[in-house]
């Protein structure tokens, strides 16, 4: 019988939260809102006046959530935990199977192989072992997501310091995206003047029209990379580092070649990059096989200024002008691109053809005058390319060729 009345009890308890789920509609009164706010609030004068009610949706899935490369390939957020993530869990956020770190964070790295891949067509800036950390382009993600999207990456640098990269993004409207992202790092490292610190913003916003034949998309990156430079061990430290000598098992007491002396690498780039479809043809049997050909323009401005100051001159590399060195170098780069594209099963993916007018600077604050040649400060030119490129794909077979001058 006390059993009986148990089980009815424990029924009635379960119930009783369920009845309490169901919400009926709200009685209003004279004057009053959903939200239970009187007509005369003042936060609902203007924008704020007429209440929408927000509705979930059960058919939103977790591939609408997009990450857009520069080549327009789409993937999807991926939130799993997998061994391929694990390699991904650097501040570079890549796979470093073919690089050889160094001893902090935030410093470059050896290459242990050779990309054909990247080849341009104008003079680059120097320095190239400054731009391991550096956003480029083709780096710049951009994003279609159905609701507001963040991203937070965290890891401890070595001593002191941390690496923060934080993405926030949302779709204003189904057509507009718009992205803000920032990325920190400092490390104070294991030697004597190794500290890193590196600041990195970028925001990124892409559109286009209700009947998607215009399509556009924009980004803004900012860079500010500072390194602290030491050339390495002295002859004597090099000596004690590799008879792990124990009074020098603390790596800080290791003396190196250079003292007082930072490299900062600062640039900003901007860019734009529109598209129109000229004709488009869908196939209402198979989605995939549709065929778009449009004309598009793209936009870049860009700067990059690099300082190297060291407050006592080293002879380590040799004798220098002066006693202080304050060397300095910048670069400059604009470029228009105008290009047709026809995109089409027929040709096995992309056939391209477009043309560049680009200039650039390249120099330094200073002219050399040596004893019979004279050294001008900048390089200045203004040039003419032409490009045809085909991007194909055959199943798991990519081809990919151009030609250009």
């Amino acid at each position: 019988m006390f059993r009986n009345k148990a089980v009815w009890l424990l029924l009635f308890l379960f119930v009783l939260p369920l009845k309490a789920q169901i919400k009926k509609k709200p009685q209003l009164g004279s004057g009053e809102t959903l939200s239970g706010r009187q007509l005369n609030d003042t936060l609902l004068n203007g924008k704020f006046r007429e209440e929408k009610q927000i509705e979930l949706s059960e058919k939103t899935h977790y591939t609408d959530y997009k990450i857009i490369a520069y080549t327009k390939d789409s993937t999807f957020v991926d939130t799993t935990l997998s061994l391929r993530k694990e390699r991904l869990f650097n501040h570079l956020r890549k796979d470093l199977f073919t690089y050889q770190s160094l001893h902090n964070l935030g410093e470059t790295y050896n290459h242990l192989a050779y990309d054909f891949s990247a080849k341009h067509l104008l003079p680059q800036m120097g320095i190239r072992a400054k731009h391991q950390d550096f956003i480029g382009l083709k780096d710049v993600k951009y994003y279609r997501v159905p609701t507001p999207t963040s991203e937070l990456f965290f890891k401890t640098g070595i001593q002191q310091g941390q690496v923060l990269n934080a993405v926030l993004t949302s779709n204003l409207s189904p057509e507009i995206n718009l992205s803000i992202a920032y990325k920190g790092l400092r490390s104070l490292g294991d030697y004597r003047s190794a500290l890193a610190s590196h600041g990195q913003f970028r925001t990124t916003l892409s559109m286009q029209s209700k009947n998607t034949r215009y399509k556009a998309r924009i980004h803004f990156v900012s860079h500010s990379l500072m390194n602290q430079e030491n050339a390495g061990f002295t002859l004597t430290s090099l000596q004690y580092f590799l008879q792990n000598h124990p009074d020098f098992i603390d790596r800080e007491r290791l003396e190196m070649n250079y003292q007082g002396a930072e490299s900062l690498l600062k640039a900003k780039r901007f860019y734009l990059e529109q598209t129109y479809n000229l004709w488009q043809y869908q196939d209402t049997t198979h989605r995939l096989k549709n065929t778009v050909f449009q004309m598009g323009h793209a936009f870049v401005y860009a700067k990059k200024y690099y300082n190297f100051t060291q407050k006592n001159a080293s002879t380590f590399v040799g004798e220098s002008y002066q006693n202080e060195i304050r060397d300095s170098t910048y670069y400059k780069q604009v470029q228009n691109r105008f290009f047709t594209e026809l995109q089409s099963p027929y040709v096995l993916g992309k056939i391209g053809l477009g043309i560049g007018l680009s200039s650039y600077k390249y120099g330094y604050r200073s002219v050399l005058f040596l004893e019979n040649q004279e050294i001008p400060a900048q390089l200045q030119d203004q040039t003419i390319n032409t490009q045809a490129y085909w991007r194909a794909r055959l199943k798991r077979i990519g081809l990919h060729t151009a030609i250009g001058s």
